[in-house]
């Protein structure tokens, strides 16, 4: 069996959480965020934590990148699921 894809995929939503993180984002949402389609979006989205944000700003921010994250990931896994379905 050739594991290199789903250790490439494993790669790339820990990097996805990572960034996540230290963008100011939920790291745990944007793990199930479809690997290199969730972390193209990632790098999209502005930093949810800057010192000159107002605090009114940052949660802005990281309810709509979290909301963002929750709805790919969210697409992702329903594609997973029917794929894993189709298999049997």
């Amino acid at each position: 069996m050739n594991y290199a894809p789903l250790l490439m995929t494993l790669f790339l939503c820990a990097m996805s959480a990572f960034l996540a993180a230290r963008k100011g984002y939920q790291p745990l949402i944007w793990f199930f965020c479809a690997g290199l389609i969730g972390l193209v979006v990632l790098v999209c989205l502005p930093y949810a934590n800057l010192p000159d944000q107002t605090p009114e700003e940052r949660a802005r921010l990281r309810r709509s990148g979290n909301l963002i994250g929750l709805i790919i990931a969210g697409v992702a896994v329903a594609v997973f699921l029917m794929r894993l379905s189709s298999m049997r």
